[in-house]
Parts: C-alpha cells; sequence; structure tokens
C-alpha cells in the first residue's frame, strides 16, 4: 500500500502549535506532538508487508529531536547557573569593601591590606588594596578593619571639620 505524504503532513498539523510553558513554536518547525502525529498516521498508513522499516526511522527521529530539545535546555540551565554565580561573586567581593583581608600573592609572599574596591580582570574578580589587588581565590584570611582609635588620648583633630565641628 502506498502512502500520500500530503495524509500525514496534514495529520500531523501545521503552522504554529501551542507547546508546554505557553512557548508557540515558529511556523516550519516541527514539535514534540507533532513528531507524535507523524508517528500515529506512520503506523495507520503503514505497509502491513513491512511494518517495522518506517516506524524504527521516526522512532529514531523522535528520540534523536527530545535530545536536542534536551541539551538545549540543559545547555540554557547551564547559562542561567553561571550567570547567577557571577552575580553572587560580584556580591561576595563587594561584601569585601572595607575589611581587612590577608592572601597569598603570585609571589608566594603576603599581602596585608583594607579592600578599598573590586574589578574585573580578564573575567576574574579582583580585590583592591590601596594600589595593590589580590584575587578572590588567593584569599587566606578577612577579618574587619581596625576602627579608629577613640577614647580620652585620641587624636580628634581628623574627626573635626574645618570650622572645628564635628
Amino acid at each position: 500500500m502506498v502512502m500520500d505524504v500530503s495524509n500525514t503532513i496534514g495529520a500531523a498539523g501545521t503552522g504554529s502549535q501551542p507547546v508546554p510553558g505557553g512557548a508557540t513554536s515558529m511556523p516550519g518547525q516541527l514539535q514534540t506532538t507533532d513528531f507524535l502525529r507523524l508517528m500515529v498516521a506512520q503506523l495507520q498508513y503503514q505497509d502491513p508487508l513491512q511494518p517495522a522499516n518506517d516506524t524504527t526511522q521516526l522512532l529514531t527521529q523522535l528520540s534523536q529531536f527530545t535530545m536536542v530539545q534536551e541539551i538545549v535546555n540543559l545547555s540554557d540551565k547551564v547559562a542561567k547557573v553561571q550567570e547567577d554565580l557571577q552575580t553572587l561573586k560580584w556580591q561576595q567581593a563587594l561584601n569585601l569593601v572595607g575589611m581587612e583581608v590577608t592572601g597569598q600573592n603570585q609571589d608566594g609572599g603576603l599581602l596585608q591590606g583594607v579592600v578599598t574596591g573590586v574589578r574585573m580582570v580578564d573575567g576574574n574578580l579582583r580585590l583592591l588594596l590601596g594600589d595593590k589587588e589580590i584575587s578572590l581565590s588567593q584569599l587566606l584570611e578577612v577579618r574587619q578593619a581596625a576602627l579608629p582609635e577613640s577614647g580620652p588620648d585620641a587624636d580628634v583633630s581628623d574627626t573635626l571639620g574645618p570650622e572645628g565641628t564635628p
């Protein structure tokens, strides 16, 4: 029995079809439901003397389509995780501004100072310690920066304004 291809396409439908999640497919793009409709139509009109050949191909194509769809979904999720991780790193670095840190520089020596800012270099966040900088991965210790001395013996000239007022 020879099958008319237009019957199979008509059974699958054409145009934009609703897909899970509220999105619609672009005209000319097949969705999973389109493949299922094609498979059902093909099973209805298959040659009873050679039933497995075309069905096997259709099922193979369906599984390949599903795998590609899942790979695209996974890729989107990985991109979102990377974006979230970058945001988290920025938040972590910005929380260190004003903190005193100790880290190991590339020469193996210790670098210590108060974090005054954060910048991005070649995709890596760097903490600014005055005129020096260190990456987050090089940190060994983080602590509250020492507060200016206060009390009866403290030099208050630093805390007074130009008119001598606080």
